[in-house]
């Protein structure tokens, strides 16, 4: 009863650390895919949200969980949608957590040390507001089969076919198994004895990545992501350095290393069928500092590990302690228990304040109000948009389309044209490039231009160009094209 009342008390505390009010870059445009596979009953392959490359083909990776995220939203409730979802990665994690050890008490270590790390990383990225919530699933899912269940690896070519519709990281779920079976066709060189199960389940896990709606463009699109471009642009691919404090950098550095060292202390005892994890761990661990993206992976391939080895540690001394002196322990658990419960309440108390309405979004600065205004007035062209907002005003103000938006960091036409690549010079040096914005506003009958507040582009425009101002508030400024003389 104790152990049940000690794991209730972590997930509790798992969904009330997972819990955020739904805001991101991207939500807008994910939400609006999804719409339209609902409504439609087809898959959106055009370029409908951009008046830019309307004719790009864009392979989308994420259709099955745009179709999640609209229908959970639309029919629960952005409260409801994110408590569904954080209860369900918490109770999906712990399951697995308390079946990798073989007693009741390191199983409940196991579960606290997993939630203490894990879930406030999970919920720093936000993840129930983006497809990265089912492929985090996925990939726990898989490292717990090869690590655990071998006896499932038939199973694994299921998985990938509900993978590659659900998010990109299924290439990363590739890489993972990709490298345990070359360690398992090492061992089967050396035993003279052939897994065709393994290798079978293998082979098809790459070829079923093709049963999509796209086909080889989808591999194609992702391949085209690859170019570093864009990795020194958007924030997720950015290193962790660049991330809030040096305080921040080096815990967080800490705590991959720890996960790194727990990650080599299960693969070394256990036997030869273990290693397969050093080098995968050993990967992440040294991309993490190059993306923050790969911070999560390196924690989702990591944890099952480390809550083996903790729970293994916890269990012998515990032994080593006895029962007359077990007190001290039990007491301290409950001390903990009690802590993370109203760290975790006051965090949950406030993300559910900011979940009401619109105001995350305002808090985030995100241009609500100007957004209010623009739907009360008409505005003649196209619109210029920022970059981080594109997704948000896809959602908001679906009546204009967007010149620049989450989906399209990665594009390239035939000729190299890349979109943000223009963006991004013609918004950071616009002296440098002002033939580039004049072509733009010519060839796109651009009118106005929807920015933050105090950008050199929005100021250029005043300044150089005459465009006038007419709305402003803390987050955005309102610009109108003069008319032409």
């Amino acid at each position: 009863m104790k152990v049940k009342i000690i794991t209730a008390s972590i997930l509790l505390f798992a969904v009330l650390v997972l819990f955020r009010p739904v805001v991101d870059n991207d939500f807008g445009w994910h939400y609006r895919y999804g719409e339209y596979i609902f409504n439609n009953h087809k898959i959106l392959r055009e370029n409908t949200f951009s008046y830019i490359t309307p004719a790009y083909q864009w392979a989308n990776s994420y259709w099955l969980s745009d179709a999640l995220i609209y229908v959970l939203y639309k029919y629960t409730g952005q409260v409801a949608f994110s408590l569904i979802l954080s209860l369900l990665f918490a109770l999906f994690s712990i399951r697995l957590f308390m079946n990798v050890t073989d007693r009741i008490s390191a199983g409940v270590v196991g579960v606290f040390l997993g939630a203490v790390i894990l879930y406030p990383y999970l919920g720093w990225y936000n993840i129930t507001a983006r497809p990265l919530f089912y492929s985090s699933i996925f990939m726990l899912l898989l490292v717990y089969i090869l690590q655990f269940e071998e006896k499932y690896i038939k199973y694994l070519p299921l998985m990938f076919l509900i993978w590659v519709n659900m998010h990109a990281d299924f290439m990363l779920g590739l890489f993972v198994f990709g490298v345990y079976t070359i360690f398992r066709i090492l061992e089967m060189y050396r035993v003279k004895k052939v897994n065709f199960i393994l290798i079978t389940s293998a082979l098809l896990s790459v070829l079923i990545t093709l049963v999509n709606p796209y086909g080889i463009l989808l591999w194609e699109t992702l391949l085209k992501e690859t170019n570093p471009y864009q990795f020194d642009l958007i924030s997720e691919w950015l290193p962790l350095s660049t991330k809030g404090s040096q305080v921040v950098y080096i815990s967080n550095t800490l705590i991959a290393g720890f996960i790194m060292a727990s990650v080599a202390a299960y693969a070394l005892t256990k036997d030869k069928k273990s290693l397969w994890l050093i080098p995968v761990t050993a990967f992440f661990f040294l991309f993490s500092f190059r993306s923050l993206y790969f911070t999560r992976t390196l924690l989702l391939v990591g944890i099952l590990s480390l809550v083996y080895v903790w729970g293994f540690i916890f269990v012998s001394l515990k032994d080593v302690v006895g029962i007359r002196n077990r007190k001290p322990l039990k007491i301290l658990t409950a001390y903990l228990l009690v802590v993370l419960f109203l760290v975790s309440l006051r965090s949950f108390t406030s993300n559910m304040e900011l979940s009401t309405g619109m105001r995350v979004w305002e808090k985030k600065d995100y241009p609500v109000a100007a957004v209010t205004y623009i739907k009360t007035n008409v505005l003649e062209g196209q619109m210029f948009n920022n970059y981080n907002w594109g997704g948000y005003l896809i959602w908001q103000l679906p009546e204009y389309k967007t010149f620049i938006d989450g989906r399209m960091t990665s594009w390239r036409d035939n000729s190299g044209y890349s979109v943000l690549e223009d963006y991004i010079n013609m918004t950071y040096y616009p002296d440098k490039y002002v033939d580039k914005i004049d072509g733009y506003v010519a060839a796109h009958n651009i009118g106005w231009a929807l920015d933050k507040k105090g950008s050199k582009f929005t100021n250029f425009l005043i300044k150089e160009k005459g465009w006038v101002q007419v709305y402003e508030d803390e987050s955005a400024v309102l610009l109108i094209k003069p008319p032409n003389p």
